[in-house]
């Protein structure tokens, strides 16, 4: 069995992260920690959505689905992978944050997507 709790809290210490956690492809959290405040529901939902609505214009270009997805905004960057055939792996933090690049945090998160 997977141990999400220690994964998503590993991967928030090391990259100071704001947000992460294990959804399912269809926005169900398996195991997510979001700030205070923040519905762990919506915001997994939501990040199923993103990648969905990717995969789809990808798709009706003639492209395979991304294997990573980062959106910015002015305050913060959200990291979104798939994880498999059923899940994905999240992330968010603030923009500006000090510490690994946003290829490394996708590197990482790569990682532990191929030992699932």
């Amino acid at each position: 069995m997977v141990d999400y709790e220690n994964i998503i809290k590993d991967m928030k210490k090391r990259f100071s992260l704001s947000a992460a956690g294990f959804i399912s492809r269809d926005g169900m959290p398996k195991y997510v920690e979001v700030p205070d405040g923040t519905y762990p529901e919506t915001f997994s939902i939501m990040c199923a959505t993103v990648l969905g609505a990717a995969s789809t214009a990808a798709m009706e270009l003639g492209q395979e689905s991304p294997d990573s997805l980062i959106a910015e905004t002015g305050k913060m960057k959200l990291y979104i992978l798939p994880a498999g055939i059923k899940g994905l792996l999240v992330a968010a933090r603030d923009k500006g944050s000090s510490g690994a690049s946003d290829e490394e945090i996708i590197k990482t998160m790569k990682e532990i997507v191929s030992k699932l």
